[in-house]
């Protein structure tokens, strides 16, 4: 029996975006997705991060790995991991352009946010 109800729906979406999920910067960011989303047994992470003095959530060792680099940069001024992509319909029209179905769920039909791994903001020189 599974944990937690995995249907995306509008409703959700909403809630996301009301907790804040996605938004702000710094410390104030909110991943769009953390750890606790998923069951998954893989290599996922929190980690403080001294830089935005925040926890980040990885899902996957290399994007661990890549926050390591980023975390020790000195041109790195802020790091948002799990981005979401909010504008669905420029996604979906780039998915359409490249042959990609975008993804929905199978239940509900209404289309997932996308995200990035990472929004990285940096010095210019």
């Amino acid at each position: 029996m599974a944990k937690r109800v995995r249907t995306w729906n509008k409703a959700k979406y909403e809630r996301y975006l009301k907790e804040g999920r996605g938004q702000g910067e710094g410390s104030s960011y909110r991943p769009w997705v953390s750890v606790q989303d998923f069951s998954f047994q893989g290599a996922i992470s929190r980690i403080a991060g001294h830089k935005t003095e925040r926890v980040h959530h990885f899902l996957f060792r290399n994007e661990l790995n890549y926050f390591y680099l980023l975390e020790w940069s000195d041109k790195i001024l802020d790091i948002r991991e799990q981005y979401p992509l909010l504008d669905m319909a420029l996604a979906a029209d780039v998915a359409r352009k490249a042959g990609i179905r975008y993804p929905c769920d199978n239940i509900t039909g209404f289309p997932y946010v996308q995200t990035c791994d990472f929004l990285v903001l940096s010095k210019v020189n």
